[in-house]
């Protein structure tokens, strides 16, 4: 991307989160057909999707020709926040493609969107797909994009979701669903584990209040030492007491009050950095049983 002279004299406008200027929406138009005809795709599924899960009409399914005016007619009426939901939505999707085309440099995209963004004032950043705010930045680089690398490569994508929802529940104040989200997300990469294993859960045990049972079990395939069960008894507690304060204090039963974002926070660093652990365990588990199986 080049700098104008503008840009250069004037330095970056102050960061706003509500408007998207008309300069910006024709840039990211851009930037979207750029991306279209280097992916390959086929467009009609894409504008097909833009415009379901922006709630628009969709074409007629006789409509066998895209029309070269499509994306206008698109965001022709789109207000702010809707544009936002179509940046977001285009780049989920240019994410998910790209990860099916080696060919695809998306790192190059999310880094002429950005562009695009802080050139226009705009205060947000496309962070692995998803838009997010800069002042979520840190807590989303420190606490989620660790993981995504990790579980990505290794076929976890059901925990790499949940952990995601966990992160845009915490965005939200939701400190319910991010507890909700983050156990789902311990459980999913548990549940995972134990299939690749042979490890056959018994179906009492499915609930996830359970989770330190399917751990112990786990533990006892030798995926990790014994002496780790202690921390993961600590954490699954952790998680089960707050989401018991979250469902009471919602409720307004036994005077409770929904648990503090510090506590959310740390329930959220702590799941987060079990999920590495355990997956990064089962690599290890993984290689070692290779090895056994190589020798005569």
């Amino acid at each position: 991307m080049y700098e104008l002279l503008s840009r250069r004299e004037n330095g970056l406008p102050e960061m706003q989160f509500d408007v998207v200027k008309e300069k910006c929406r024709n840039q990211f138009v851009t930037l979207f057909y750029r991306a279209m005809e280097d992916l390959k795709v086929i467009p009609a599924e894409i504008y097909d999707d833009l415009r379901m899960h922006l709630g628009l009409k969709p074409r007629s399914p006789n409509t066998i020709l895209i029309s070269n005016d499509e994306m206008d007619d698109i965001t022709r009426n789109l207000d702010d926040s809707q544009f936002k939901d179509l940046i977001d939505l285009v780049c989920q999707i240019i994410y998910d493609k790209a990860s099916k085309d080696r060919h695809f440099d998306y790192n190059s995209f999310a880094g002429d969107v950005n562009h695009v963004l802080r050139e226009n004032g705009l205060g947000y950043k496309v962070c692995n797909g998803h838009l997010i705010k800069y002042h979520d930045e840190y807590e989303y680089s420190r606490l989620i994009e660790p993981g995504f690398e990790i579980l990505s490569e290794n076929g976890f994508e059901d925990s790499k979701q949940y952990l995601l929802n966990s992160f845009e529940c915490y965005k939200s104040e939701n400190n319910s669903g991010a507890i909700v989200e983050i156990t789902r997300a311990l459980e999913a990469t548990i549940n995972s584990i134990a299939l690749r294993m042979g490890v056959n859960f018994d179906q009492r045990q499915i609930d996830g209040s359970k989770l330190h049972v399917k751990i112990k079990e786990l533990l006892s395939e030798g995926l990790i030492p014994r002496y780790y069960e202690s921390y993961f008894n600590t954490l699954t507690k952790l998680l089960s007491e707050a989401t018991v304060r979250n469902k009471e204090g919602a409720h307004a039963k036994t005077g409770s009050e929904p648990t503090d974002d510090y506590v959310v926070l740390y329930a959220l660093d702590q799941t987060m950095s079990s999920i590495l652990f355990l997956v990064r365990a089962f690599i290890d588990w993984s290689a070692k049983n290779k090895k056994r199986s190589k020798k005569p």
